[in-house]
């Protein structure tokens, strides 16, 4: 199984460590080109970050996320995207998948963004 991950950083450092063969995807056009079985993407601007580069947040957990999902799709990958649980408000605890959503700051903002594209 050939395994993309989306940056080098040390959460996907320790995904690769079950992998036997895994790519650095640094572009849609590498997804497409590499055909990985899944796709792992773990690249973004942190929340320590996002609030003092807006612009910069936006096009790497938005943006970039949606278009590495959609070249994944492409090629019939696997998509898996790292949520945060900055994409709710902090009320309820123990969110799942069928939560409702509401960040409380533009980092959690972005990666819903991205999750929902």
């Amino acid at each position: 199984m050939k395994v993309g991950l989306t940056d080098e950083g040390e959460i996907a450092q320790n995904i690769a460590n079950y992998f036997d063969e895994t790519i650095v995807i640094t572009s849609p056009q590498k997804v497409i080109d590499e055909k990985p079985d899944v796709v792992i993407h773990t690249f973004e601007v942190p929340y320590s970050e996002a609030n003092e580069n807006k612009g910069t947040a936006w096009n790497i957990n938005t943006w970039y996320a949606i278009n590495i999902a959609r070249a994944a799709s492409k090629v019939k990958a696997v998509n898996v995207f790292l949520s945060t649980f900055m994409i709710f408000d902090g009320k309820k605890g123990f969110y799942s998948e069928t939560s409702t959503p509401n960040p409380l700051n533009y980092y959690g903002l972005t990666k819903l963004a991205g999750e929902t594209g």
